[in-house]
């Protein structure tokens, strides 16, 4: 008699139910993975550019200004950040983007623009929370103006310790903390 290989119905309907039920409990864990992702990738991007804004003004060995932008070329004054923002050198330090970005190649003694990012995920909530549209750092590397420049970063179904505030502590450089979302 030949034996047969393989697996019965039974064997096969038992593994695929357990298969199904680890999924349905690793589920749950994945999507917060997924939103815990997001959160940290969202404040990298932020934290970058104030890092890149504050690296600049001492390199360049002038003043550049970080603010919201809609347009990739000028500051919209917004306290909401998540439609994107720029980074420019500002010559003349009063943190409005003076030139126009798309022919000025950053000629001597003009504002220009040293780099554009783009919005946050859909449904990301960017917010400067004491009133501070633009920062602008000085040649030194430290906040001119902007004492108290923070902003919030909220993601959709913000939870328990899914809160992250950027500031800027007393030489200019960016922390973050975690808080819960109300």
């Amino acid at each position: 008699m030949q034996q047969v290989r393989g697996f019965t119905l039974l064997e096969l309907v038992v593994t695929v139910v357990i298969l199904g039920i680890i999924a349905a409990y690793a589920a749950p864990s994945f999507d917060r993975f997924i939103r815990h992702t997001r959160i940290a990738s969202s404040t990298s991007k932020i934290h970058n550019a104030l890092n890149y804004g504050r690296s600049e003004a001492v390199n360049q060995g002038a003043n550049v200004t970080v603010c919201s932008s809609t347009d990739d070329q000028h500051c919209n004054g917004d306290k909401y950040w998540q439609n994107g923002w720029i980074v420019f050198l500002d010559l003349d330090t009063l943190g409005t983007f003076d030139g126009d970005a798309t022919v000025n190649p950053c000629i001597a003694g003009n504002d220009c623009v040293l780099r554009v990012w783009d919005a946050l995920p859909s449904g990301a909530v960017l917010l400067e929370t004491h009133g501070e549209r633009f920062v602008t750092f000085t040649e030194q590397g430290a906040v001119l103006g902007a004492k108290n420049f923070s902003l919030e970063l909220k993601m959709p179904q913000c939870g328990i310790d899914e809160l992250r505030a950027l500031s800027l502590n007393a030489i200019g450089r960016p922390e973050v903390s975690t808080g819960d979302c109300p």
